[in-house]
């Protein structure tokens, strides 16, 4: 973490988190860490994903753990981008019978008033 105090990254982390649950983690956490529990143990306990707490944990072995975590987000990235790329998939047929549905009835409302006219004009004729 480039030097940095653990605990003072753990006070940051808390001041820009938005979601309220993750903040009271990170929290606890912090605590936690004050209180002399490795990184990692703190992560497991307060229920963060397995796969951090483990990045973590190799991180701290290894003293690496800017690459841990850098190898972890890559990780979730290609998760997410998987999980996106599914739900995209799947939305995508409704979207195009909801387009389809949309022309045809715009279809329909212009030639509708032209059809009414047809047997008028002939009438007259």
């Amino acid at each position: 973490m480039n030097g940095l105090p653990v605990v003072d990254v753990l006070n940051l982390t808390q001041g820009v988190m938005v979601h309220q649950l993750y903040k009271d983690k990170i929290v606890k956490v912090r605590e936690m860490v004050i209180a002399g529990t490795p990184l990692h143990q703190a992560f497991k306990k307060v229920g963060f994903d397995p796969l951090l707490w483990r990045s973590l944990a190799l991180g701290e072995e290894s003293g690496r753990l800017e690459d841990s975590l850098t190898r972890y987000i890559g990780v979730v990235e290609d998760e997410f981008n998987a999980y996106l790329g599914t739900l995209t998939a799947a939305i995508e047929p409704f979207a195009l019978i909801f387009v389809g549905i949309a022309v045809g009835f715009i279809v329909v409302s212009l030639y509708l008033p032209m059809f009414n006219l047809v047997p008028a004009l002939l009438g007259n004729a």
